[in-house]
């Protein structure tokens, strides 16, 4: 899996330094608060069990207007879910199905924006957006 980490990403998962919201399109239920994100896939922190394989229609709100919306629709499939550090919470990585380039474009821009980078062994943590 040349390219790929140990989950099988291209990318580099971004922690944002907000809790973005992600909502079912159809229901507007809230599915839970994003945690990290590439354009190809996230983790959200909720308080429910989602079954892996599961796909869903998700709309993600965003922490300001960014290229002329402020939301982000798209389709992803649950790929895992396990208990988060806190029982009471659980953790789902997700993998995004069919984003449009113009919305790649937006959350390329939202982690440039809003995305914490851990700080390396040794280093002191910078607490802002890069």
């Amino acid at each position: 899996m040349e390219g790929k980490d140990v989950e099988g990403r291209r990318e580099q998962r971004r922690h944002i330094i907000y809790y973005l919201r992600v909502f079912e399109q159809d229901s507007g239920e809230l599915v839970g608060y994003l945690a990290d994100l590439t354009t190809e896939g996230f983790m959200v922190i909720s308080d429910r069990k989602v079954a892996a394989g599961r796909t869903f229609r998700l709309r993600m709100d965003l922490p300001k207007e960014m290229k002329g919306t402020r939301q982000v629709l798209f389709k992803a499939k649950a790929m895992w879910c396990k208990p988060d550090s806190n029982p009471d919470f659980y953790n789902t990585g997700y993998r995004i199905l069919n984003l449009s380039k113009e919305d790649a474009r937006t959350i390329d821009g939202l982690i440039r924006d809003f995305f914490y980078e851990e700080p390396e062994e040794g280093q002191e943590p910078e607490n802002r957006p890069r």
